[in-house]
């Protein structure tokens, strides 16, 4: 069961918490959007056209860039370098600063 259905003193495995109906929406939404965009059928039906490769590594790379960028910030939160005390530090070590 997962976490938020049991007490905070109760924890689960992220494995537990999976949601297969989820996990299933999203991929065929995921499915539902390259069919919109890349079956030429489709095509005029929408008024998409298929994104070139030069295109696609461009939003690949831009997407990777903003993917780093939140990973280092979520870092510097831990460490408590960002935004004050990190989120795991003591209330009494959160007084103090």
């Amino acid at each position: 069961m997962c976490s938020r259905f049991v007490p905070s003193a109760t924890r689960c495995s992220p494995r537990e918490c999976v949601q297969p109906a989820a996990d299933v929406a999203l991929l065929f939404t995921f499915a539902l959007q390259l069919a919109t965009i890349y079956l030429p059928w489709l095509n005029p039906i929408f008024k998409t056209e298929p994104l070139s490769v030069d295109e696609l590594a461009f939003c690949l790379a831009m997407s990777t860039v903003v993917f780093i960028g939140v990973e280092i910030e979520k870092w510097m939160i831990r460490r408590g370098w960002l935004y004050g005390a990190p989120a795991n530090a003591s209330p009494a070590s959160r007084a103090s600063k």
